[in-house]
Formats: structure tokens, sequence, C-alpha cells
């Protein structure tokens, strides 16, 4: 995958040509600027990633359920654990807690969620039908190659 800047265009074009058909690409939408992308941009990058769209927006996340801190978690190097990297809130210790005793599903306290490797734990997104065990990697299932 990449990140769709749009100094990388050529390349991100490039590297579609380069890789087998039938293996998936998938494009990071760049957020750091709002309106980036003009129409003509979302077009040529849907068309590299049919799925480009559900990557470009940020999701409402305050109160909504996710899994992030119940099957997966941020651990700091100390041991610190936090339900994703962009939670601030301690839930625990690794080494003194366990994964298994900080296990339990939480709503989301973040207003909004603006990361792929946030959002995937989202339920209500059900974006494991398009990855299924791969969706932390984001490795597509055969329908997904372009």
């Amino acid at each position: 995958g990449t990140v769709g800047v749009k100094s990388a265009f050529a390349e991100i074009s490039s590297l579609r040509r380069a890789i087998p058909s039938d293996t998936y690409l998938w494009v990071n939408a760049f957020k750091d600027k709002p309106d980036y992308y003009s129409e003509t941009d979302i077009a040529f990058l849907t068309g590299i990633d049919p799925h480009f769209q559900l990557n470009a927006v940020d999701y409402e996340s305050a109160g909504r359920a996710c899994n992030a801190g119940y099957d997966v978690f941020y651990v700091q190097g100390a041991g610190l654990v936090k339900r994703c990297y962009k939670d601030r809130q301690v839930i625990g210790h690794l080494y003194r807690d366990g994964l298994e005793g900080l296990s339990e599903q939480r709503t989301c306290k973040m207003l909004c969620c603006d990361c792929y490797i946030g959002y995937i734990h989202m339920p209500e997104l059900k974006l494991d039908r398009l990855y299924g065990e791969s969706i932390l990697e984001r490795i597509g299932k055969p329908s997904l190659a372009k």
C-alpha cells in the first residue's frame, strides 16, 4: 500500500502497473490538509484502490462500539496498555495486569477516528468483510484485487 499524497501520484500509478493486477493495492488518504483532494484526485485514487473512499473520511466514534481494548491493544515499551495509540488513557499495565485482565468491551471516548488502524476495530463498519483475517495488514480478499 501507499499514502495518496499528490506528489506521489505518478509513482502510485507506476506501482499499480508494476505489481500483478490481481494484487490489491490500498491507498491511505492524506488527511493532514482539509479538502486536500479534488474530485479528479478521488477518482484517480479510487481507480487504484476501489475502497479508497472508506479511508478518506473520519468516523464519528464517541460512545460507539470499538474492539480496541478488547481484542487488540496498544502497548508502550514500558508495559503501559491503552485501547489504541490515539487514546491517551492508560487502561493498565501489561506485566502487572496481563492482556486477559484488561480485555473488556468499551465504547470509544474519542470524538472521531481518523486512522485506519483505529477504525478497523469499529464493528459497525464491517471492514472484516473486506479484509477477513488480514484486516490489520489490509491484505484484501481475492475479490478485492483490481
